[in-house]
């Protein structure tokens, strides 16, 4: 059995990045193939991940997908659209307001997020 992990952005310095190589260590140690997809892969993970855009054909087949929602993404329609079983795992979406002034693309990608979430309500076997 697979189970894939997909985040917008991979990376080891942020609890989210950490979070998903030791998920993927615990996978593997369990017995199942397990490989992580993002969009934006830091230098320092590069060797541990692939786009999610490469993410088709015997890659999906049978893999449960986990997806670390925490911002606004084009990774979310992708895997919206996935026939896999989901499960979503919410890292917290920052109050966009929180930015105005300060940070207006991070801003606009947090509300973004609080949109795209909604899209999931359905569409996800667990949500965490």
């Amino acid at each position: 059995m697979k189970i894939h992990q997909i985040l917008p952005t991979f990376r080891r310095e942020d609890a989210i990045g950490n979070h998903t190589i030791e998920i993927q260590r615990i996978l593997r140690n369990l017995g199942y193939k397990s490989m992580i997809f993002a969009d934006d892969i830091h230098d320092s993970v590069r060797s541990l991940a692939k786009s999610y855009k490469k993410l088709k054909g015997w890659k999906l087949r049978d893999a449960i997908i986990i997806y670390h929602f925490s911002v606004g993404s084009d990774v979310s329609e992708f895997v919206k659209s996935l026939p896999n079983k989901k499960i979503l795992i919410y890292h917290n979406i920052t109050p966009a307001h929180f930015l105005r002034g300060y940070d207006d693309f991070v801003k606009e990608i947090l509300e973004q997020g609080r949109g795209e979430l909604k899209l999931f309500v359905d569409r996800c076997d667990l949500a965490l």
